[in-house]
Parts: structure tokens; sequence; C-alpha cells
């Protein structure tokens, strides 16, 4: 039996900032608006451990933030959960993205006596006052975190610790991107990963994204990448993806030959905002694939899901008849859609979402051993269609 070697569970979905770019700012206000609410705060100890049999294979267990929007460290079980998965695997690297903003003295210790771990921080901005405008906290904050970094980042040196910065730029922030890349060298942060933020559900939406700047977009990751180089700094990815306009990506041709490497190796849990006291098993970042009761599923159900036709179908796709999510990923036009053109960049992505899980809602397929874990029938990331039913 193949297991995953990459687990990915959001141990909780709050967070203590509201960021300009992050979509939770945008769609809580929704959601509170329509009276809905959000994912239930935080995993219990007890489904963590239901997860053993995979987390005693796996290489890496991510605790937050490529799952979901939340805070990890504002889990209120965060350290008995970090303890409970060293104690299965002694090997496994613990995962985790943060703000950084709750990292203490006594927590960086903690994580460092941890290891292996790999800490993200996400951090957007190089001032106190881009950092206030763009996190939408304090100035004070931005010292704070900026100490709590250089604190982590000291305790871990000669330690099993991987340290990365998460820099999105966009309008309010690209002119920040060479003083992060130089404070992430002195540090010995091992590599920050540089992208230009797509048009979401938030706060400034019109003022998040450079996609209808690809000139200005373009000309911040050639200064980036060119003080990389000069000062010795890794960046992700190793070069930089230039934005295309919409005649350049017409030229473009598919080149998919089929065969998605992601869900070879992850089974990822991710928060669903739209059902209290539910998540959802994905294995891309286009479609989710199920619901998951959070308090109720099994072990039994983890490995129904891992191994399930739609899965399988996705993990290596015919490359002559690719699946109807898999042709939206690969369209040369969907990245520059997201941004140019979001509403219609939704309609599409749903519409691919939908026609793929319909090949799969026979009664056998669509609900695990316990009932725990169901087949969904389309997307549910699509706000404007969850409210619709309001």
């Amino acid at each position: 039996m193949i297991n995953p070697s990459f687990i990915a569970i959001p141990i909780t979905s709050a967070c203590n900032y509201r960021c300009k770019f992050c979509e939770v700012s945008g769609v809580s206000d929704m959601l509170k608006k329509c009276n809905r609410q959000y994912q239930k705060n935080s995993m219990s100890f007890e489904s963590i451990q239901k997860f053993k049999p995979m987390i005693k294979t796996a290489q890496v267990v991510n605790l937050g933030g490529r799952t979901g929007p939340g805070e990890p460290l504002l889990a209120k079980n965060f350290e008995d959960i970090v303890r409970e998965i060293r104690n299965i695997n002694s090997n496994v690297v613990i995962d985790l993205t943060t703000n950084g903003s709750l990292l203490t003295k006594e927590r960086s210790e903690f994580l460092v006596s941890m290891s292996p771990v790999a800490v993200t921080f996400s951090i957007h901005a190089s001032t106190p006052e881009s950092y206030s405008d763009i996190m939408a906290t304090s100035e004070k904050a931005f010292h704070r975190v900026v100490e709590n970094i250089i604190n982590f980042c000291q305790a871990a040196q000669g330690k099993q610790v991987q340290v990365s910065f998460n820099f999105g730029f966009g309008k309010k922030n690209y002119q920040d991107i060479e003083d992060i890349i130089s404070f992430a060298r002195n540090l010995g942060v091992h590599f920050v990963t540089v992208f230009p933020y797509y048009k979401s559900p938030n706060k400034f939406m019109e003022d998040v994204s450079l996609y209808d700047n690809i000139e200005l977009a373009n000309e911040t990751l050639r200064k980036a990448y060119h003080l990389a180089a000069k000062i010795g700094q890794r960046l992700n990815p190793p070069e930089p993806s230039f934005l295309k306009d919409k005649e350049e990506l017409s030229k473009k041709e598919l080149d998919y030959s089929g065969g998605c490497q992601e869900p070879f190796t992850s089974f990822l849990l991710k928060g669903d905002m739209y059902n209290s006291g539910k998540a959802g098993f994905c294995v891309c970042n286009r479609i989710m694939l199920a619901h998951v009761d959070i308090d109720d599923f099994t072990s039994d159900d983890l490995y129904w899901a891992w191994h399930h036709p739609i899965v399988n179908m996705l993990r290596l796709p015919n490359p002559k008849d690719l699946p109807p999510i898999c042709k939206f990923c690969k369209d040369p036009e969907t990245p520059s859609l997201r941004s140019l053109d979001h509403e219609e960049y939704k309609k599409r992505r749903d519409k691919a979402c939908k026609e793929t899980l319909s090949m799969f809602q026979s009664e056998e397929l669509r609900s695990s051993p316990s009932r725990a874990i169901c087949l969904l029938e389309e997307n549910i990331f699509s706000v404007d269609y969850q409210f619709s039913e309001v």
C-alpha cells in the first residue's frame, strides 16, 4: 500500500490577523452578512490521532498555512499536537506557516526542540508603515514580529530546522521585495518564496494584484532575482515566473503529458468555510473532492479517500482524454484569467469541478465506511453559488 509522504492538516481556521490580501478578509465578512458559520476553529487532539497510521510513514506533516487561512500557533492544543506527532514519528518533518506574531522565545525553543521542523514566515512588508497597512495591524506589531523571527533564526542555528519566508507582492508592497530578500540573507533563511498576488475576494481587491500592470510585476521580479543572485539568497521558484499577457498566452501550446505530481505524495485536509464542523479532502488546488466530518472520521475513512477512484484518476490522467479539471488547470489562459476576469475564472472552474465529480456519483463511491467522508457533487469554493442558497 502506498501511503502519502506529505500530510496537510489545518489544525485551526482561526487567525489573529485580517491581512488585506487574504481571502478571509472578504469571505468572512460575506459569511457573516449571510448568517453562515465559519469552519470549526480547532481540530481536536483525538482527530489528530486518527491520522496516526499515515503519520507513521509520512515524511512531512503540515499543520497549517498550505491548506487554509488559520494561524497554527493560535490553536489551543498546538503544543500537545506537535508532541503527539513527534511521538508517533521521530523523523517526520513538522511543517507550518505562521505570521510570527505569537512565536515567543519560549515557543521558539519548544519548536526547535521538536526538530526536524520547517517554519515559513508569512511576512509581506519591510517597514512598520507598509506592514500595518497590508496586515491590518499596528506598527508596533511589526517590530514584535521582526524580533520573534530573529530570535527563532538564532535558536535554529545548527539544528534540523528549515526557515523560509513567504512574500506575495502587489500594488501595496512591491517596493519592499528587495529589503525582504536582504533581511532573509542576513538571517540565514534557506529560501524566500516570491510570487505576485492574484485577485481574490479581499478588502482591496482592485489594489492587491499587479496582473493589470504586467510590466511593473515583471520588473519587480527582475529586481528581486538580480539582488538574490548578487547576495547569494535562494529564491523559490529558482527562476522568475514572469507574467504573460493574453496575447502571449494565446500562442502557448498545451504541453501537459499527464500525471499531476501532487496527488502522488500528498493528503490534504482543507478547511471548508461553509460548513461548521467539517473539513474537505482534496489532492489538487483547484478542487475539493469530499466533505470530512472531522469529529467522526476514522483511519479507515482516510484510506478510503486516499485510494478512491477519483484520486487515482487525478494522479495519472490519460493525456489523450484529460479530466475536465485537468484541462482547466493546464489551460494556458487560466493563470491570467484568475485575476483579469475573476468571474469567468470561477464559472469555468466550477463547471470543470462539477463535470469531474459527476463521473463518480454511484452509491458505492459516494460515502466512506463510516459515512463521515462524502464525495461532493460540485465545487464548494464558489462564494456566489453558496450564497445563492440563503
